[in-house]
Order: structure tokens, then C-alpha cells, then sequence
């Protein structure tokens, strides 16, 4: 599959088969995180252990509930689970959070999204997970995957086999707003 054809076809996938990506298709993702455009660091930090998974997924959810609006509400539906019970996490850190850091991890994010689809496998870009490394969950959680205390989770992406794919999974927010001066 070309880029092209993985652009087009690519949706937001919140429901996995329990079954693991294979090495070798652990290996692509990497390999095309590692390809993206940067600006300074990167830093991947790969979690495909079941409980571990759990464990920042129930912390970002808690951390949710604390806050209010649209995420409280969000965090409080039925079954919510923010990394959606997917076999494979990728965690994009960097040594604080700024303007290059933020592009650095949306194009690496970027490349494994279109990765994956391009080799079969399902994918979404999760933000909320930044929330089970600040506050209270902070120090516990980045020491569990070793992540170094001065690095800031940014986002993830879970990836694995799609559970189940519907004609009507959301693939994004509309058509883009387009200026274009000739």
C-alpha cells in the first residue's frame, strides 16, 4: 500500500483483538517513528505488557474524572478506556514541552499511524495519556516504565488488530479549511 491509499483509508481504530502485533511489525513502527522529521529528541518508550497497559490507562481515566467539562464527562462513559484495551502503546516523550517538541511528536505519531495502516494494523492518537504522568501518578508511573523524571509524556498511539471495522468509525473532525492564493 502506498502513502496515499494508507491516508485515505486511515481511521481512528478504539477496539483491538486481544491478540499482539508481531515482532517484526513492532520492528516497521519503530523504524518508521525513527524516519520522522525532527526537531532535537525523540524518545519511545513501547509498553506491550497487559498490565502495565492497564495500570496507565485507569490512571489517565482517574486523573480524568478530576477535572471537568467535556474530559470529566468523557472519562465517565460506560467501559471508557483511554488506551482502549490495545495490545501495544507507544509513549512519545521529550525534555519538556514546547513548540518543537509538540511537532516532533506529532509527525513521529504521524509515521506510525500511517505505518500501521499501511501493514493492516489499527491505530489512534490518544492524548489523555499525558494525564497518568502529571500529578499524583507522576513519579510512581514514569519510574515503573523507565522513563526518565525530567521527560513529559506528550501523547501515544495504541496500535494493534482492528476488533471489528464500522463503515461509520470516526476518521477525523471534516474537511480541512483551505486558503489558497494563487
Amino acid at each position: 500500500m502506498d502513502v496515499l491509499q494508507a491516508i485515505e483509508i486511515r481511521s481512528s481504530i478504539r477496539s483491538f483483538k486481544q491478540e499482539q502485533i508481531s515482532d517484526e511489525e513492532l520492528n516497521i513502527l519503530i523504524k518508521a517513528a525513527d524516519r520522522a522529521p525532527r526537531n532535537g529528541s525523540l524518545h519511545l518508550t513501547v509498553l506491550q505488557n497487559r498490565e502495565i497497559i492497564a495500570k496507565i490507562s485507569e490512571d489517565a481515566k482517574q486523573a480524568m474524572l478530576s477535572e471537568g467539562g467535556w474530559v470529566r464527562s468523557r472519562a465517565s462513559e460506560k467501559g471508557y478506556q483511554p488506551l482502549y484495551n490495545a495490545p501495544t502503546v507507544f509513549l512519545i516523550t521529550d525534555y519538556g514541552i514546547n513548540k518543537y517538541s509538540l511537532l516532533t511528536a506529532g509527525l513521529t505519531a504521524q509515521n506510525i499511524i500511517m505505518a500501521a495502516t499501511a501493514i493492516g494494523l489499527g491505530s489512534c492518537f490518544i492524548t489523555s495519556v499525558s494525564r497518568a504522568f502529571d500529578g499524583k501518578y507522576c513519579v510512581e508511573n514514569k519510574k515503573l516504565i523507565n522513563i526518565p523524571s525530567e521527560q513529559e509524556v506528550i501523547c501515544a498511539v495504541v496500535v494493534g488488530y482492528p476488533a471489528e471495522v464500522d463503515e461509520h468509525q470516526f476518521k477525523g473532525a471534516g474537511k480541512a479549511i483551505v486558503n489558497h492564493i494563487k
